[in-house]
Formats: C-alpha cells, structure tokens, sequence
C-alpha cells in the first residue's frame, strides 16, 4: 500500500489523462485533500485505496459494489489521476458520497481534432475557423445519500456543493455540477447551460457514467459529452456565454 499514491498520481499521468495543460501548482493543489463542517456534519475529500475500493459500499450497495455490482467491472476506473470521492460523515458514519472528476470542457462543441492535440494556450481552432476555448473543469457527480431526513439531504449536498467550488477555486478551473444539485448553492452562483464535458480514457478501459445526461451508460473511449449542466455565472459570464435571459 506504501506505492499506492504512486500510482495514482504517477509522473504526467493527470496530464495525459484529460489531454490538457496542468501546472505544478494544479496538480499540487489536486491532491490535497480538502474539508469542511457544518453543525454535525464533516465533508471531506478521499482518494486512498481503502474508500475507492469502498465506492460501490458507500453509503450503501449501488451497481459498483466490489461484491455484487452489476457495473463493478467499471469500479477499477476509480482509480484514475483525475477522479476523487467526497463523503460526508454525521458523527462516524458516512451518510453520503459524490465523485469529482476533473477535466475539461467548452461552451462550442469542439472538434474530433481537439481530442488528440492539447494546445498549450488551452485553445483550439474548428474546420470553420472559430476559436473554441477549452477551460479546465471540477465536475461534481451525483450524490448518494442514506438515513438522513429531506433537511439534512439539502445540508450534506449544499456541502458537497461548497467543498467543489472550493476545490475548483483553488485549481483555478470551471466548477460545474450535475444537475442533481439545483439549490443547492447560493443564489445565482450557478446557471443552468449548455456545455461540453469531456471523460477522459480510463486506465480501466471501461468506466461507468450516471450523471452526464440521460441513462446511466458505460464508456471505453475519451469523447465529449453534451447537456445541460450548472455552470458557474462567473465562468459564463467571462465566457460570453451567459444566456439572454440570465443576463
């Protein structure tokens, strides 16, 4: 277990997973680990072999348990530079989990071109000429939660909320949100928009997606992904891309 970060975190490995320019201070400020508390609640940050493997358990049995998943030939995928787990506790028990996957993504839909060749100013020119600007992205994936009320369900997801934008803050990347975490934010810190996330191959191969719009699916293959997602207003709004009626 000694090497394990080692491999997680394996020389450039981050880099080549999302096919983007990363600085040292980045990945630096990745692999710390973050948390927060409120009232009885603590949310934290976890990349360590022991809750990876537990994805699946945690909070309870979902399709990548270990033991009896039906997506668990997916679970290895957990283990990529460029994803890591919140779990929030009440007391000693883990009461929630969500993933974060950082990546990148655009408010154009880039071209087969882009996904081949990072540009070092983290731009790209289509067929046509138009610049479309790839921004470094914190992706905040579903929540799963178990024996806490509606009251508490609002409170451990506005944290989860809370410790992503942190987390993407520091990293200096768009914050974006599956569209699970409407409210869950302070009032028009996010909007919902069009934009283009990109998943990144797995060292696994293949890896299980259930909050990129429509059914939950499986994915061998870097590609972009469309849907309408919580986008940052401040992003958007340097972006030029904040819709008509949000200005």
């Amino acid at each position: 277990m000694g090497q394990f970060y080692v491999l997680k975190y394996f020389a450039d490995d981050l880099r080549r997973e999302i096919n983007h320019p990363i600085s040292e201070q980045q990945e630096t400020a990745w692999q710390k680990n973050l948390a927060l508390e409120r009232g009885k609640f603590i949310a934290e940050e976890a990349d360590d072999f022991y809750h990876t493997i537990q994805i699946g358990e945690l909070p309870y049995g979902t399709c990548l348990s270990y033991r009896t998943g039906s997506q668990r030939e997916c679970l290895l995928a957990a283990f990529d530079s460029n994803k890591k787990i919140i779990l929030i506790r009440k007391g000693d028990e883990i009461v929630a989990r969500a993933c974060i996957r950082l990546t990148k993504g655009a408010f154009q839909k880039p071209t087969e071109l882009m996904l081949s060749f990072a540009d070092l100013a983290g731009e790209n020119t289509t067929e046509s000429g138009r610049i479309v600007s790839e921004k470094l992205v914190l992706f905040l994936e579903r929540i799963y939660t178990t024996g806490i009320n509606d009251d508490e369900q609002q409170v451990v997801m506005e944290m989860a909320v809370a410790l992503a934008t942190q987390k993407a803050a520091e990293l200096g990347a768009v914050s974006v949100l599956a569209r699970r975490y409407v409210n869950c934010y302070a009032r028009d810190q996010y909007v919902s928009s069009p934009f283009y996330v990109y998943i990144s191959k797995s060292k696994n191969g293949q890896q299980y997606l259930d909050s990129l719009g429509g059914a939950a699916t499986t994915s061998r293959k870097e590609k972009y992904v469309e849907g309408a997602f919580l986008v940052e207003r401040a992003a958007l709004h340097t972006a030029g891309a904040l819709p008509e009626k949000e200005e």
